[in-house]
């Protein structure tokens, strides 16, 4: 039990938010998005509401993306962290100069991390053993 809790709360710490000359990629704790700044429309950030990016393109049920990085919490309404990056996105969306490409796509993936998936492993060794321990 206690490995599947060090594994949530390891998730959650690696979640973060890289900027990248040609777009953003937003890491949580399963999944990976990397947009594209031609895509990218708007990034806003609020207390308690965390960071949320908004794609032009995509459906809209698919069209707002929230880091959980980010996500609002007693220290993010201290020190506004989610606002502090949502204004760093923005300064890099409008420095950067590219053309906007008609192929850009969001790309998305799963999240490989070695320390989470040995910790699964082994909770999942530990279940199974302790079936046939008494």
């Amino acid at each position: 039990m206690l490995l599947v809790v060090g594994v949530i709360t390891y998730g959650f710490v690696r979640s973060r938010v890289h900027l990248l000359p040609t777009g953003v990629v937003v890491v949580n704790v399963i999944t990976w998005r990397e947009i594209p700044y031609g895509l990218l429309h708007k990034v806003e950030a609020g207390p308690g509401r965390g960071l949320a990016l908004y794609v032009k393109g995509l459906p809209e049920e698919d069209s707002e993306i929230h880091s959980i990085g980010f996500a609002g919490s007693l220290v993010d309404r201290r020190f506004r962290t989610a606002e502090k990056a949502a204004k760093q996105i923005n300064k890099a969306k409008k420095r950067w100069r590219g053309a906007t490409d008609s192929n850009a796509v969001v790309r998305r993936g799963i999240v490989r991390d070695p320390v989470v998936e040995s910790f699964v492993v082994m909770a999942l060794g530990f279940a199974i053993a302790s079936l046939f321990v008494r």
